[in-house]
């Protein structure tokens, strides 16, 4: 089509080829590991920013087996007491690197048993606020 661009993420694969190494190599360069030689290291994080390399969150967090987020189930976001710790939560858990997904269960049982299940599909870890 005219005018269409080209819109094929760039992978990990791209990354690994253009700074001729292996996946694993550049897999652990991404992650901050350490034991990759520095001349090496350099090598693919310069590849990455020429290619303007995103890890893709989806692949990472299958690959690590973590999502970096904290689900929270409150019966009802309008009171303030929620809006409060909810608030303070976020705070806490943006500092150790975790995001924040929360849940609004409008005090209904059949709900929260909704969001629990996608809370544990989806968060390493998931709190259920009682109602106040």
């Amino acid at each position: 089509m005219p005018g269409r661009r080209n819109t094929r993420r760039v992978g990990i694969a791209d990354v690994a080829s253009m700074a001729g190494v292996s996946h694993a190599t550049v897999s652990r360069v991404m992650n901050g590991n350490t034991t990759v030689d520095a001349d090496i290291a350099a090598r693919v994080r310069a590849a990455a920013s020429e290619l303007k390399y995103k890890p893709n969150p989806v692949g990472r967090s299958l690959a690590l087996g973590k999502t970096d987020t904290i689900g929270i189930v409150v019966p009802d976001l309008s009171n303030p007491t929620f809006q409060a710790i909810l608030r303070g939560l976020s705070i806490a858990a943006a500092r150790d690197g975790y995001r924040v997904l929360i849940a609004d269960s409008s005090e209904v049982s059949s709900e929260e048993a909704i969001l629990a299940g996608e809370a544990r599909r989806r968060c390493d870890a998931s709190f259920f606020a009682p109602p106040a």
